[in-house]
């Protein structure tokens, strides 16, 4: 399987959430809902994921927007969708969107755990005839750091993953945010714009021309250092599928 974690932090499982990625203008942005009287479970965090009867120890990330928006990014899906807590209880209702594990994009998985707010976060998932384990610890230095343009401008080797597909490409972020791409006959063009100026989240969109699949691309992002020019990885949706980018230099 190809590794497309390859960052600091081996990186983001999880969640280009519902109402994230559609949402997604430049700037913070007003935040209605979040965790209420139960356990704040906002934040990134990093850890790993169990498929029962199938791959172990899967590399992912889990974001988690304090109005409870949720992004699982790992090397084989995508899940997108809301969260909340009840107490320590964290449950998450999203939508499943393969690289290679073979179940229909936009179907429904479910997440159920344990929440211990700033440390760790556990507990199993099903849906689409699939269902297994993640563990989670907080990731405190990547959560802590502030998200600003200057930090993921640069010109960078990347990776774009389509669903099964991964592309060798090379990527510009400007200082404004305007992102340019291509590699392999594909090409694209579109903005990173920071999402929470405290969290390190970003949101980002794009339109691809020849690549796997083509159209309207969006979803969010994180750095994985404090700095400036330290890459970045991106995670979202495009034609309905899975798609990430990330650098690798």
């Amino acid at each position: 399987m190809h590794n497309r974690y390859n960052m600091s932090l081996r990186l983001l499982p999880l969640l280009v959430l519902a109402g994230v990625a559609a949402g997604c203008g430049g700037g913070d942005d007003d935040e209605d809902g979040g965790f209420g009287g139960g356990a704040d479970a906002s934040g990134i965090w990093s850890g790993t994921v169990d498929i029962d009867g199938g791959p172990q120890n899967i590399n992912a990330v889990l974001i988690v927007r304090s109005n409870g928006s949720v992004y699982m990014d790992t090397e084989i899906g995508l899940l997108v969708g809301n969260g909340q807590t009840s107490g320590n209880a964290f449950s998450a209702s999203t939508d499943g969107y393969s690289y290679n594990l073979g179940f229909p994009d936009g179907a429904d998985f479910s997440l159920n755990g344990t929440v211990a707010e700033g440390d760790s976060l556990t507990g199993a998932f099903s849906g689409a005839g699939q269902s297994g384990t993640f563990e989670f610890d907080f990731n405190t230095a990547l959560s802590a750091l502030p998200a600003a343009l200057p930090t993921v401008a640069g010109t960078y080797s990347a990776e774009l993953s389509i669903r099964d597909d991964v592309t060798p490409v090379s990527v510009t972020i400007e200082a404004d945010g305007d992102m340019t791409g291509s590699g392999g006959g594909c090409t694209f063009t579109g903005k990173v714009n920071v999402l929470e100026s405290t969290g390190n989240i970003y949101s980002w969109n794009a339109t691809l021309t020849g690549c796997e699949a083509n159209g309207s691309a969006s979803g969010i992002g994180i750095a994985p250092e404090a700095g400036t020019g330290v890459g970045f990885h991106l995670a979202g949706t495009v034609d309905g599928g899975a798609i990430s980018l990330n650098s690798v230099d």
